[in-house]
């Protein structure tokens, strides 16, 4: 649930302090709103090419994660 408050779904981020605005930017669900915003009404903050690589970045990230935490896992 805090994920998706922070994505910008309820209100815009630009308003919001620099601290918490990090953390928007490391929430991928901000990334999948502003695609699908951009997909929809064409106004996204980030290019939906970009949005889309970043959520491929999270995505292949999170799957190496698992991967390995997986593999040590087995291992003990």
């Amino acid at each position: 649930f805090p994920l998706f408050f922070l994505s910008g779904a309820l209100f815009p981020i630009d308003n919001l302090p620099a601290w918490l605005k990090f953390i928007t930017l490391v929430d991928p669900a901000t990334y999948s709103v502003d695609a699908l915003r951009n997909s929809i009404l064409h106004l996204g903050t980030y290019s939906f090419e970009l949005d889309i690589e970043i959520l491929l970045l999270f995505t292949l990230i999170m799957t190496l994660i698992g991967i390995f935490s997986f593999k040590r896992m087995k291992a003990v």
